[in-house]
């Protein structure tokens, strides 16, 4: 994999004299594997840079850009000279493919305020997959969609002429190309995504906006996410004597990272999110006192990139057998006295069964006092079972119709909480200790 640093800063962009060193665009990282997919992980200010990088070799989407101000004013069109296929990519001299994987680890401004500057996204030939985390009361199409109205940006997000996918996740595990990304939850005010990417033997690990568990335990999550990574990336925003100042703030320390990155047993630490309030001086001060802990510890930086030449093939993960059996047979409805008891069995992806939405929707149409999901045979919370989920509680919100679940063990009721169904119903469970 190549990957490069576009923007290391956190909260709010942070240009001067006095960080010029490591930077002050707003998070943003190219991550481009040894088949040319490219994998954006989190539209910060930083993606605006990345993206005129992308036009840059490309005279056709060149062509259709140039109407755009923002971009033709800082391209450079330098010619690459020839290497092999495999060299060109992770070397980034490749052409970028039109197709690419942007990864949202959550909707916070800093990690959102590029995207309406990022280029190929106004270009035509360019699809975009946009990834982030699955919110019940609010979707990810909506959020993206919400930052561009005109009360903000003067561009509406359908006239950015690029085809663009959504695609929401819980805890899952996705393939690009022959690179899989694992997606976990972290704990952060309104949710956040970490993720472990693995291409070949070669796995790096992003964690931002994480705030340790202050019982001194360690989130599993990020363990699982950490475990043997050859690059773990963690949100080391404050200092220790800062964070005593900001619990419940959603960061964490370099102390912290250094402890998560033995614990996993991760090659490298790299210091990220930095502190708007942090110069360059402060953060080279914060790198040593890292270093003297934990020897291979950087702070990341604009421009910094860290490559590696993988040769084995990625492990496919295993496929989900078990819970396609599971969605074969429709869910399990009881209407009684105006309300309504919905058992899906052992996944939510039996509520997007065409027939049970149509024997439902007729049900809707002579009203509901209540309808109660019955998730006493839940095993299974993927992304397309807690999509179908959202789904069907969208429509009951737009209806009014109070909605509650019921029979919740404690690993449905913490992915619902996570995905926030707890505000759109009524749920009786023991919040998550991390």
């Amino acid at each position: 994999m190549k990957i490069e640093f576009h923007g290391t800063r956190g909260s709010i962009p942070t240009p001067s004299r006095r960080t010029q060193k490591f930077g002050g665009n707003t998070s943003c990282i190219e991550v481009r594997t040894r088949s040319n997919d490219l994998i954006v992980l989190d539209a910060g200010t930083g993606i605006r840079r990345l993206g005129v990088n992308i036009l840059q070799g490309d005279q056709a989407a060149r062509e259709l850009m140039q109407a755009v101000e923002f971009t033709l004013s800082s391209m450079d069109f330098d010619e690459h000279l020839e290497r092999s296929e495999g060299l060109r990519a992770l070397e980034g001299s490749k052409p970028y493919k039109k197709e690419i994987h942007l990864f949202l680890s959550h909707f916070h401004w800093d990690h959102i305020q590029g995207w309406p500057f990022f280029v190929p996204a106004y270009v035509p030939l360019f699809t975009i997959n946009i990834y982030g985390q699955l919110k019940a009361d609010h979707r990810l199409f909506d959020v993206i969609n919400g930052q561009q109205n005109l009360t903000y940006f003067p561009v509406y997000l359908d006239i950015m002429a690029s085809k663009k996918n959504f695609i929401e996740l819980g805890e899952d595990t996705v393939c690009v190309g022959d690179t899989t990304v694992t997606s976990r939850i972290l704990n952060h005010p309104q949710g956040c995504l970490g993720y472990r990417i693995t291409s070949g033997e070669m796995t790096v690990a992003y964690c931002t906006d994480n705030e340790h568990p202050q019982d001194g335990g360690i989130n599993p999550n990020i363990l699982e996410l950490a475990d043997g990574a050859d690059i773990f990336i963690y949100d080391t925003q404050y200092t220790p004597e800062e964070y005593k100042e900001k619990p419940g703030w959603g960061h964490s320390t370099y102390e912290e990272g250094i402890r998560i990155a033995r614990e996993a047993g991760a090659g490298k630490l790299v210091l990220w999110h930095h502190d708007p309030e942090h110069d360059d001086k402060f953060i080279e001060d914060l790198e040593h006192k890292a270093r003297d802990q934990f020897p291979n510890t950087m702070a990341a930086y604009e421009g910094l990139v860290i490559t590696d030449f993988p040769c084995e093939p990625t492990e496919s993960p295993e496929d989900d057998e078990a819970e396609a059996r599971a969605a074969a047979a429709p869910p399990d409805i009881q209407i009684a006295g105006g309300s309504a008891t919905i058992n899906a069995g052992a996944t939510f992806l039996t509520l997007s069964d065409p027939g049970f939405l149509a024997h439902f929707g007729n049900s809707l149409k002579t009203g509901l006092a209540q309808v109660t999901f019955d998730c006493s045979n839940v095993t299974h919370t993927s992304r397309h079972g807690l999509a179908a989920l959202a789904d069907l509680t969208k429509n009951l919100q737009h209806r009014n119709t109070p909605i509650t679940f019921t029979n919740l063990s404690d690993p449905v009721a913490r992915m619902l909480h996570h995905t926030r169904f707890n505000l759109v119903a009524d749920m009786e469970y023991n919040l998550p200790s991390y």
